[in-house]
């Protein structure tokens, strides 16, 4: 290979590394966008049916937080998934 044929394949593999370091990061940047709204959505709704307990069974916000924990756990359920089917009515 020709010194110019070196220097454009060496161009070509430093343009398709910056494409694939560009690609990753908008991927890492999407991921923590998406995790960091999906953990506001599950924050209120654990916010929401820790309302709904205090004002049906009278408990304090932190008994209502205990109760979902304890409830998650027993029945090995994400604390989100409690506190939704508390806010639904499918859980008193």
């Amino acid at each position: 290979m020709s010194s110019e044929d070196l220097l454009a394949a060496q161009a070509f593999a430093d343009m398709a590394s910056i494409t694939i370091l560009q690609r990753r990061s908008s991927f890492e940047a999407r991921l923590l966008t998406d995790q960091l709204n999906n953990a506001l959505t599950s924050r209120t709704i654990l916010e929401q049916a820790k309302g709904v307990l205090v004002g049906r069974r009278g408990l304090s916000v932190e008994e209502g937080f205990r109760w979902m924990r304890h409830r998650a756990r027993h029945n090995n359920v994400k604390l989100a998934v409690v506190a939704q089917e508390i806010i639904s009515g499918q859980l008193e």
